[in-house]
């Protein structure tokens, strides 16, 4: 079975929530005996910018918020306009993808209401609440909507850890929002957006309009320890070129490759 799980962006910054962790946990005020481990589960964000943000796995059934198992992952920070209920059931979801933004291929309200099929599911015909269960051939058609951003990313080192492993790595390294605080983080004290590997400056390098403020993120937690990780902090990550990214993930193991890198550009800066 399939479940759409809705939350309000004005009381809960799902935003930051998705960026930050990759094991979650959601409200489940209906549906709570229907809702098994393995189901497929979709994030839907409300508002302005409403659409599907996310998807994943069922890894916990509704439980009651004081007995779930990572208390860490409640993101009890992150309310905007009032705290969780402490009574509140909730339901634990491993994510697999996140995509928040046009340029990162969410799929819009506007194009769920556009399918004949979808457009008559309760989350567009009636979306009041948060649990809205999905049909075999609803969740087919949305999971087909969705696609795979990465499949059109080619990378040949991609076979030497595995693809779940990547797309699962890659997908934290593309998150919009925390690459944006981590840019502003590091401009606080520096001028310029350079690698923190070699100090290429695409904006120094490119024309301005496409290297003004762009850099990629690199996260340094280990593939092998994703699974064991619960919330992603700014110090997890490290800005880099896109020749520094790439050496990185050259072979699988990343975190040599990268204290490779390190030394290699420390010793020719002396």
């Amino acid at each position: 079975m399939s479940w759409i799980f809705q939350g309000n962006p004005n009381r809960f910054d799902i935003d930051d929530y998705l960026s930050r962790y990759t094991y979650i946990y959601w409200s489940a005020p209906t549906n709570q005996k229907e809702i098994e481990i393995g189901d497929k589960a979709f994030i839907w964000r409300s508002g302005a910018q409403a659409g599907l943000v996310a998807i994943g796995n069922i890894k916990e059934k509704p439980t009651p918020r004081k007995d779930v198992r990572i208390q860490e992952a409640l993101g009890d920070d992150l309310w905007v306009s009032q705290s969780d209920n402490p009574a509140e059931v909730k339901v634990g979801i491993e994510i697999e993808e996140v995509k928040l933004t046009d340029e990162e291929g969410f799929v819009s309200r506007d194009m769920v209401k556009s399918h004949s099929i979808l457009s008559k599911n309760r989350i567009i015909t009636n979306p009041v609440g948060t649990v809205f269960r999905l049909s075999m051939e609803e969740t087919s058609v949305l999971i087909g909507l969705w696609g795979d951003y990465y499949s059109n990313i080619s990378l040949q080192y991609s076979a030497l850890e595995g693809s779940a492993q990547l797309k699962s790595h890659y997908r934290r390294e593309r998150s919009s929002k925390l690459i944006s605080l981590k840019k502003g983080q590091y401009q606080k004290i520096n001028m310029a957006l350079n690698c923190e590997i070699c100090g290429f400056s695409f904006e120094e390098n490119y024309p301005e309009a496409l290297g003004k403020g762009f850099i990629e993120a690199h996260h340094k937690i280990p593939l092998s320890k994703i699974d064991k990780v619960v919330r992603t902090t700014l110090d997890d990550l490290l800005l880099v070129c896109s020749n520094c990214h790439r050496m990185i993930h050259r072979t699988k193991d990343s975190d040599d490759n990268l204290l490779q890198l390190l030394k290699h550009f420390g010793k020719r800066s002396n």
